[in-house]
Parts: structure tokens; sequence; C-alpha cells
């Protein structure tokens, strides 16, 4: 049996090459880099160079305490299918992906710490997109996603973060993330969340018992079908999860993780619900 796996249908190119030249300057307090990203884009039969300068300043205004930054950038975002396959499992197969085009992306925020344990990041961005991707359900069959595109969008995203750090013994994270979404064509930036909220602990007994909690939570979402008007509120996620091991040695131990100890009925994406409170163990080797 012969097949022919050249053909126009299933072969296309999607590759990026990219030249970043910078320069950076700093002194005892400060520090400033400037560069110019040289991108080509090759999805079509012809190539596009784009030109996106980059500029950074940040300014340690307390050593290592406070630090206030500033900055912009932009540059391709490559989009594949294993990528997007481990975005979105359920996605179509043989899906083409066009690359997507980060015009600009201002950002601002302070870093620092607290404490030698405790540390911190506040930021602000303002990006502005082309060809940003959003998942819908297939027009023919609903329980696969396609993509489609919105020509123009404008992001404001907000972030921060805080963690906590003693020594290898207690380790404690947390980060919170508000996303708002203009856009030009589509009436709603299908399956983005409004925000999310990660919780990630672990506790480490003698380096015998490793116990951890994690928590995830997701706002509303919006989902619609390929080409139609009908659309669905996908509401808002909390997973919360349990793990414990026991290391009997260097190279053997046993685990146990408790998932969804809330036992909610979650849809990350539409038409498919998440397992309920679940088990999960065994045991690991290593050589």
């Amino acid at each position: 049996m012969w097949v022919n796996k050249n053909s126009a249908i299933d072969t296309f190119n999607n590759a990026l090459v990219k030249i970043n030249p910078w320069v950076s300057f700093f002194g005892e307090q400060w520090r400033v880099k400037c560069g110019l990203s040289i991108e080509t884009d090759a999805y079509t039969d012809s190539a596009y160079y784009h030109f996106y300068p980059t500029v950074m300043l940040q300014y340690n205004v307390i050593e290592n305490f406070l630090i206030p930054f500033i900055g912009f950038n932009g540059g391709m975002i490559q989009n594949h299918f294993s990528k997007i396959v481990k975005e979105n499992p359920y996605t179509r197969p043989g899906l083409q992906m066009k690359n997507t085009n980060n015009l600009l992306n201002l950002n601002a925020g302070i870093l620092g710490n607290f404490s030698k344990r405790v540390s911190f990041l506040v930021k602000g961005t303002y990006g502005l997109y082309e060809d940003m991707y959003f998942f819908v359900n297939d027009a023919v069959i609903r329980n696969y996603f396609d993509v489609v595109y919105d020509g123009e969008v404008q992001l404001l995203h907000f972030s921060g973060e805080i963690s906590y750090k003693n020594s290898e013994k207690l380790n404690v994270f947390l980060k919170g993330n508000y996303y708002k979404y203009t856009l030009k064509t589509l009436a709603k930036p299908w399956h983005k969340p409004e925000w999310d909220v990660t919780l990630a602990t672990r506790y480490n007994l003698r380096n015998k018992i490793v116990l951890s909690f994690d928590v995830f939570a997701l706002g509303n979402r919006f989902a619609q079908k390929y080409k139609s008007p009908d659309s669905s509120l996908l509401k808002k996620i909390i997973d919360a999860n349990i793990g414990i091991e026991y290391r009997y040695s260097k190279i053997l131990s046993a685990f146990l993780n408790f998932n969804n100890i809330t036992n909610s009925k979650n849809y990350y994406w539409n038409y498919y619900p998440t397992q309920g409170f679940n088990m999960l163990g065994g045991l690991t080797y290593s050589f």
C-alpha cells in the first residue's frame, strides 16, 4: 500500500526564525536592556518579516526587597498542533494553526521580598495581538474542538503572586490572574476565563513523608458552537487535591493522591465534565 504523505491537505510550513540582538547597561541599583527582535513567519508560501523593539528598565529601590520595573516588547507566538492538543486534548485531528502576532506588550510591576522567606511579584500587562485563537465546538462533531481567530485582540492582564519557603520543609505558593479581553470580530473570548487562582502547598517531614495540598480555581467562561449564535456559560471551577508520599529510601517510595476532594462536577471544556472524587496510588523506583 502506498500513502502520499506530501499532499497539500496535511502539510504546511509553520516555521519561525528569530534574531534578537540586544545590549544591557547597569549600575549598582539599576539595569536597562534594549534590543530588536527580527522574526520571519513562513506560515504561507511567502515569508513575512516582523520587527519588535525591546526595552526593559528596573531599579533596585531597596536592595533585593523592592524592585519596580517597566518595559515593552513583542514577538511571534508559534502555534503548532502538539501545543494545541496539550492545551485542549479534544481538538479536532489534523488542525492547521496560524501563528499569533503579539504586536505590542507593555508591562510594569514590582517584585521583591518581604523577608528572606517571603517573596512577591505584582504585574500589569497590556497586549495587542493579531490572530489570537479561541476554542469552539466543531460544527459537525460537537465533541471535537476547532479554533477561530480574532484579528485584533487587546488583552489587559493583572497578576500577583506570593511565595513562602522555609528551607525544604514547607513551601507555599499563591498566584492570581485577572484577564480583560477586547475583541474586534468575536462576540466573546470563548473558553477563556475572567480570572484564575492557584494555591500550592508542600510540607516535607524529615524527608520521609511529603504532604501536598493544591487548589485551582477558574472563573466563568463562555462556550459556543462553531458558526452558531448559541452560547453557554461554563461556571467557575474549584478543584482541590491532597497528596501523600512516603519515601522508604532514596530509590523506593509510595504515593497516594486524592483528587477533586469536593466531588465537584467541573467543565474545563464544553460537553466534557471532569471526574468526581477519585484516588490514584502507586510505587516509584529509581536506579
